[in-house]
């Protein structure tokens, strides 16, 4: 099975007694809070798109052992480089000819990437290599969502997950919980593994905008035929403490009262452009979408405007299925738009192409905002 990622009282705080607001049984929460700054909503519909070649060529040769794995969230570290994020991953042998011969397959793995050379991290060792992180549980495993930087910790967003006892293949799994790592820098040493402060149906952790005060966490609501993206908040460098919870209209300490932001996306990516803010995630439907989807709006909260289809990925044909559109503003600092999808191939389970599974990558340039 190689399918990951296909499912992810504060006195603080600025706004005491909210009143929680019921989500809509559809579409897009109203935003009742101005951003804090004007601007108008970035400018999505003319965005040019083109293939990343040099990502492309990175992931597919010079990655070592690693042969392929999905997720493919990335995190800025303070030293310049990056940690790539992945779920389920292949190790094995390239062969001279180019060929890839599978030897292991783990839950979870990192890459380190310093300029053009990645650096593989995960448990155990060469010879009998396990995931990065490993439950207490062994009947369980992580998949990683995504990550983020606080002090001198690297803290990584986790889901748990066992068997479903379904048999059906590739998807024979159901969440059991989620969790947040914490690794010291530089070094990148595993500290500990923390529940979640707190019980949700939303998985947390998809993407993260640091915004005045506050980190705003974005997560999903999976219902299968439907999802559902989600806001959170926490003061900045305290996602081990209290969070706040987005209901439309304020903020509330309780997390079944968060309101639905959006609704036909499969995961959320926010990032700044300009003075506002742009969210991508890859669309949703009946089994899984082809077009990467964007919206855009002047407040981390929404509303979430000018519905846009950016790409529709050319390789999701037959039994090719593609998921998890990310955005990596690190490698796209005063230039296009880095955005990574993930495919597999749900006819070839037992011999997965890892030419096929892996990150790919595209470019996407946003017009001026007026």
């Amino acid at each position: 099975m190689a399918v990951s990622g296909l499912l992810l009282g504060c006195d603080l705080f600025a706004s005491p007694n909210p009143t929680p607001t019921v989500p809509p049984p559809d579409g897009l929460a109203t935003n009742t809070v101005p951003p804090s700054t004007p601007c108008s909503p970035p400018t999505i519909a003319s965005a040019q798109v083109a293939v990343d070649g040099q990502f492309n060529s990175l992931f597919a040769n010079d990655a070592g052992n690693w042969l392929g794995a999905d997720g493919a969230y990335s995190v800025p570290l303070p030293d310049g480089r990056s940690v790539w994020l992945f779920g389920d991953t292949i190790l094995g042998k390239r062969n001279p000819d180019g060929s890839r011969q599978p030897t292991a397959f783990i839950n979870n793995s990192f890459l380190v990437q310093q300029g053009d050379k990645l650096t593989l991290l995960h448990g155990g060792s060469d010879v009998h290599p396990s995931a990065e992180i490993t439950p207490t549980n062994p009947a369980t495993w992580y998949w990683t969502a995504g990550g983020l930087v606080e002090g001198d910790k690297l803290r990584v967003f986790l889901i748990q997950l066992q068997r479903a006892g379904n048999g059906t293949p590739g998807f024979d799994f159901t969440s059991v919980g989620s969790a947040i790592a914490s690794f010291a820098l530089p070094d990148l040493t595993l500290d500990s593994v923390a529940p979640m402060p707190f019980s949700s149906t939303v998985q947390y952790g998809d993407s993260f905008i640091e915004d005045s005060d506050y980190t705003y966490i974005y997560g999903l609501e999976d219902l299968q035929a439907k999802k559902y993206g989600h806001v959170a908040r926490v003061r900045r460098g305290q996602v081990l403490g209290s969070w706040q919870f987005y209901t439309g209209a304020g903020w509330s300490n309780d997390p079944h009262a968060s309101a639905r932001i959006s609704s036909d996306v499969s995961n959320l990516s926010v990032f700044k452009q300009g003075n506002g803010y742009v969210l991508i995630g890859m669309e949703t439907g009946f089994g899984f979408g082809k077009n990467i989807i964007a919206y855009s709006s002047c407040s981390p909260l929404g509303p979430w405007l000018n519905r846009t289809v950016l790409y529709t990925v050319p390789e999701a044909t037959d039994s090719v299925i593609t998921y998890l559109a990310i955005a990596h503003p690190e490698f796209s600092t005063g230039g296009p738009m880095l955005i990574s999808y993930c495919l597999n191939d749900t006819k070839a389970q037992s011999s997965v192409d890892t030419s096929i599974y892996r990150p790919h990558f595209i470019r996407v340039s946003f017009a001026p905002q007026p």
